[in-house]
């Protein structure tokens, strides 16, 4: 494995940089200019300083690099002139200068431009190299490695540097076209596992994101300030905004889906919210199929990425210390690069435990059922969200064999002809810059996606991988026939009900504690303003997350939860007996029926203090309190596919909500619970008892199942949506999800699945999926901190250190 590069690539997912930054703005992306003991947060306080000189440093870089210009030329080649060249050099070279040089000199050597392919110019990668930043002098000291953007001219210098030494990683860039296509490593799992790569001086890691950097953390205050989690929505610098096809089972709405568009993915706009599911579940995946992927090794793999400050370690005093047990210490937990505490918000669960709940065991230790406390991915001194690429900046980005590129959305994977028995990659092509020109970037070890369940799917079958009957309405010559490509969709759905608070108006003086603020104080510009100056000390709604969980199975809220699945059992016999279902989804199925008969987690609930549901508007001046219902386990299931050979038409999806009539019947079961959650006290205490104003959603006049019913597919939420509260400008749709897995299903082949537990793609040679697309079964856990524990696992796996 010494000596291989790797191509990752998330135009979509949590860790990848992408996208056009000015030269201004690339300086103040952050990236640390000396190796020295410099901390994160000193860091972050001297990136004004640091522009100046990524300024100077790149100026300099490029008067160097002019001086190469004749020795350049001699790399002018095609594709397979160049991959001759890679197959006649030594895997492996020495970091010596000398070495360096001698190598360099045999690929002239080996290399002449081909006259038949006179419109691409060929530059390389090496493990002493990177996309941008100092040239290596005679002294041999170390190149910078920085975000690029997608500037002509820094594209043309970019091609400059990488041309000083030939180990490991090509890119060709084609003179009129730049194109690119998504290679794992742009979004949460994807920066995750580049991160651990780069670990090894020896690999070189290109890492092309489809989005903007947004690490100059000043300039996006929607990402950074805790409390404004969801506010991205909709906005196009940070959103794909994706959309379903319309419904057939929920009146043929179509549902918003988001997904993260920048550095980190979808971890730079979710609700921050950092919970673990039950062992079961994980246990679930092993017994799919697929040795070492359990819970023994879900919890070894789940806390390296971390640091977990305790609330006795937080100089706060609104943060009690009899917050639940989280790791049986006293002490910060973990030396890892993103940062885990509870938020500046803990609300009483009072009336939960009325109600019956317990409270959970262990809700990081396997066992999650009852109510507790949520982790937030929070900062505990610099208060601002921490994600997958703070984690990456504060860890790799400034190490020489880590390459980042924004603005570089990968379309296929290349193949070579090298093989005939199985799909080899070669490298990617992708789009870069304003004008989507078309690049390449050839790769002599492994592609691995980590696009995420949605886009994930589309570039495997835009490369020639998938179902042959969806390639041939693409025109896409099957190259690996494989069913399961983008089916097996699930996703997590949930539903607010909001009711009005008689404590105190939007007008009133707030009282020092902030125990009674809600986010609908930010529907006022002046308490808006005001909160953004309390942020700044480390006080007000900004400081807030989402933290009161509680999980549990059916049979607690409701006496109809065995004939409700008794009913569904049947319906799966008799559909598996008529042979409805494709290979593996009947194993699925009885794996399903088997564990909601073991009190399976299929419902949550998690409490907002602010206005979370629709259609009806928050009232000007009033506060209210939403509780939000949470389908964990869904029996639909549905699929993602290219809409076009187009790449950049977004795919086609369909999860097919409410096919199977139980997901419905469970939301209708939440909201009535949650109406009597509401009910009791101490809940009932601080709600209006306004009859008429009480109930904002659904409202007094939803009563009946079938109105409910109704209710839900207009107003249903797949993951998280917008809160109303925190912006002027309101609107109602439905969707938002973020939650899906299972497109790219580790399973065994015969059960339609697309990985092995190597996560590697069946049918290749060198293409690996990482990302939460290779789920085969749900969690009842939000999954932002499954997806970094699968890149965990995967990168020793990749490294040859696991052993299931």
């Amino acid at each position: 494995m010494k000596g291989t590069a790797h191509i990752i690539h998330h135009g979509i997912g949590p860790a990848a940089v992408a996208n056009a930054i000015t030269s201004s703005a690339l300086a103040n992306a952050g990236m640390p200019m000396d190796t020295g003991e410099e901390t994160f947060a000193e860091h972050l306080a001297n990136v004004a300083a640091n522009s100046g000189r990524l300024r100077t440093r790149s100026a300099h870089s490029a008067q160097l690099l002019q001086k190469k210009r004749n020795r350049r030329s001699a790399l002018l080649a095609a594709d397979a002139a160049f991959s001759r060249a890679f197959k006649n050099r030594s895997t492996t070279l020495s970091s010596s200068n000398k070495a360096r040089h001698s190598a360099y000199a045999t690929a002239l050597a080996v290399e002449s431009p081909p006259e038949a392919h006179p419109t691409y110019a060929t530059f390389a990668l090496s493990s002493t190299s990177s996309f941008a930043g100092e040239t290596r002098g005679s002294t041999g000291s170390s190149r910078r490695n920085l975000i690029r953007d997608g500037n002509q001219e820094v594209v043309e210098q970019l091609k400059q540097t990488c041309a000083d030494s030939l180990t490991g990683l090509t890119v060709h860039v084609a003179e009129l076209s730049l194109q690119s296509k998504e290679i794992d490593c742009g979004g949460t799992a994807g920066l995750t596992l580049a991160s651990r790569l780069s670990e090894d001086s020896t690999w070189s890691v290109l890492v092309l994101e489809a989005g903007n950097a947004h690490l100059d953390s000043e300039n996006h205050p929607l990402i950074n300030r805790p409390g404004q989690f969801g506010m991205q929505i909709k906005n196009p610098e940070y959103d794909w905004g994706f959309k379903t096809v319309p419904q057939k089972f929920a009146d043929n709405v179509e549902y918003t889906w988001s997904r993260g568009k920048g550095l980190g993915g979808t971890s730079a706009m979710n609700f921050s919210v950092w919970t673990f599911p039950p062992k079961e579940d994980i246990d679930n995946w092993e017994k799919l199929g697929n040795p070492g992927w359990n819970w023994s090794n879900y919890e070894k793999y789940s806390t390296r990425a971390i640091t977990y400050t305790p609330v006795e370690q937080i100089d706060d005093p609104s943060l009690p210390t009899e917050a639940f047990e989280v790791w049986n210490s006293e002490k910060p937990y973990g030396d890892g690069p993103l940062h885990v505490a509870h938020p500046r918000r803990i609300l009483d669960v009072d009336t939960l435990v009325n109600m019956g709940f317990p409270k959970s065991r262990a809700p990081y230790h396997g066992d999650s059922q009852g109510t507790y406390f949520a982790l937030n991915n929070v900062h505990p001194t610099l208060h601002s969200r921490t994600y997958a690429a703070t984690a990456l900046q504060e860890r790799a980005l400034q190490r020489p064999n880590l390459s980042v590129l924004v603005g570089a959305e990968v379309t296929i994977i290349l193949s070579s002809d090298s093989t005939k028995d199985e799909f080899e990659a070669s490298g990617v092509e992708f789009l870069h810059g304003a004008t989507d020109k078309q690049y390449r970037a050839f790769v002599r070890k492994e592609v691995i996606l980590s696009a995420g369940s949605l886009k994930s799917p589309q570039i495997l079958e835009l490369s020639g991988i998938g179902k042959p009957s969806i390639l041939a309405k693409l025109g896409v010559k099957v190259k690996v026939a494989l069913e399961g490509v983008g089916e097996n969709l699930q996703e997590h759905q949930f539903i607010g009900c909001t009711f009005a608070s008689i404590i105190l108006t939007v007008d009133t003086e707030l009282k020092d504690d902030y125990a009674e603020d809600t986010y609908d104080l930010l529907l006022n510009s002046g308490q808006q303003a005001k909160h953004v100056d309390l942020y700044s000390k480390g006080q007000g709604i900004y400081m807030t997350g989402i933290v009161n969980m509680a999980s549990f199975p059916l049979q607690r809220i409701t006496s109809e939860a065995k004939a409700l699945y008794d009913a569904e059992k049947s319906r799966i016999r008799q559909d598996i007996q008529e042979g409805k279902y494709p290979p593996g989804l009947a194993e699925q199925y009885e794996l399903q029926l088997q564990y909601n008969q073991n009190d399976a987690l299929d419902c949550e609930l998690v409490s907002l203090s602010g206005s979370l549901s629709g259609p009806n508007l928050p009232r000007p001046g009033k506060k209210y309190y939403t509780i939000i219902g949470f389908l964990n386990h869904n029996f639909s299931r549905g699929s993602v596919h290219s809409s076009s050979n187009d790449p950049r038409h977004p795919p086609q999806m369909d999860p097919h909500y409410f096919e199977h009539d139980i997901d419905l019947q469970v939301f209708i079961k939440e909201v009535k619970y949650i109406r009597k959650l509401v009910s009791t006290a101490p809940l009932k205490d601080i709600l209006s008892d306004d009859p008429d104003t009480m109930e904002l959603n659904p409202g007094s006049d939803v009563q009946t199942d079938e109105q409910i019913a109704s209710w839900l597919k207009q107003c249903l939420s797949t993951g998280w949506r917008k809160l109303y509260v925190v912006v002027l400008l309101i609107s109602v749709d439905s969707g938002h999800g973020v939650d899906t897995v299972g497109t790219l299903s580790m399973l065994p082949k015969v059960q339609n699945g697309v990985v092995n537990s190597k996560l590697q793609v069946y049918g290749t040679k060198n293409i690996r999926v990482v990302d939460l697309s290779i789920v085969p079964l749900h969690i009842a856990a939000h999954t932002q901190a499954t997806a970094y524990t699968i890149a965990e696992q995967a990168a020793d796996i990749i490294k040859g250190l696991f052993v299931p």
